[in-house]
């Protein structure tokens, strides 16, 4: 997992959970000190919950599966580029 970066997160770079689930992102300006609001998927709904800017979440100062990470992106990798690799 890539740790959270606000910036990437502000330029629409996708963001997750510690535990894997998506975040979407509604705002990064509420005020106090949780300024960021996220929509977590907790089984058939999303739950709104509040983070500060180093993706801490608000009910847990602690490591929690609810922190904020940046997602990382799979690459697609065809064929040519597989043999390639493996040549290495």
């Amino acid at each position: 997992m890539k740790p959270f970066n606000l910036e990437e997160a502000k330029a629409g770079k996708p963001v997750q959970t510690r535990d894997g689930r998506d975040v979407r992102i509604l705002a990064f300006d509420r005020k106090g000190n949780m300024p960021i609001i996220g929509l977590v998927p907790n089984k058939e709904v999303e739950i709104s919950h509040y983070f500060s800017t180093d993706g801490k979440a608000s009910n847990s100062f602690e490591e929690s599966g609810l922190e904020l990470f940046m997602k990382v992106e799979k690459k697609e990798m065809n064929d040519q580029e597989l043999l390639q690799l493996a040549a290495k």
